[in-house]
């Protein structure tokens, strides 16, 4: 505890000397948390937040926080700490529906917070927070004997045709909605039509090829 102590010295000609120092013993500090991993991405219109960690003594929980701008965060969640001391320990945390933040880019943030009130704020993941709108989209016509567009397309996507075994037999980097595709050398069939935007599903349809 915190006091006043005597300490006493002796010199070299064996005589000694007392002085009186003021000594201030601190409680034990617990290891810091050590921070392994910290990932967030997209399930859907989820984000899905997995983190794991190593020397856990004193930690309570964690705080999540989520901002649009990676300025302003806003807590959004907790989870308890499971206060393992020595092994790794694993966590997820599931943000459901981004699409309500409106925004272009979710940003996620990390605290720890201890038994006694002390906190951690780690660094900020970001996921692409753009949810589009799959009934606009159509792929016309259908049936066709040789091309085929995305109607109601804003931007760029890019577009992959599959067959009924599920093998990809056909793939158009960045198309406009006005890009024709041409699938006339493709056998008469039933396709699978995959648009992807931005790096995520925007419309699956199926067609069929005369």
């Amino acid at each position: 505890t915190d006091g006043t102590y005597y300490i006493v010295g002796a010199t070299t000609q064996g005589c000694s000397d007392t002085s009186e120092v003021l000594v201030k013993i601190l409680d034990p500090v617990s290891l810091p948390l050590r921070l392994l991993s910290f990932n967030v991405t997209r399930s859907g219109q989820d984000a899905i937040l997995t983190w794991r960690t190593a020397a856990e003594e004193n930690t309570k929980a964690f705080i999540i926080e989520q901002s649009i701008n990676a300025h302003t965060f806003n807590r959004i969640g907790e989870v308890p700490a499971q206060k393992s001391n020595t092994a790794e320990a694993g966590y997820k945390y599931r943000d459901h529906n981004i699409c309500r933040y409106n925004a272009d880019k979710v940003y996620y943030r990390l605290t720890q917070t201890d038994m006694n009130g002390d906190s951690e704020t780690f660094y900020v993941k970001v996921v692409n927070g753009i949810c589009l709108n799959p009934s606009v989209v159509k792929i016309v016509p259908n049936p066709t004997s040789k091309n085929i567009r995305v109607e109601g397309l804003t931007g760029f996507a890019d577009v992959a045709v599959f067959d009924n075994k599920g093998q990809k037999v056909l793939t158009v980097p960045h198309i406009t909605a006005e890009d024709e595709i041409d699938i006339s050398k493709l056998p008469s069939a039933t396709y699978i039509i995959k648009v992807i935007k931005d790096g995520m599903p925007l419309a699956s349809e199926n067609i069929i090829k005369m």
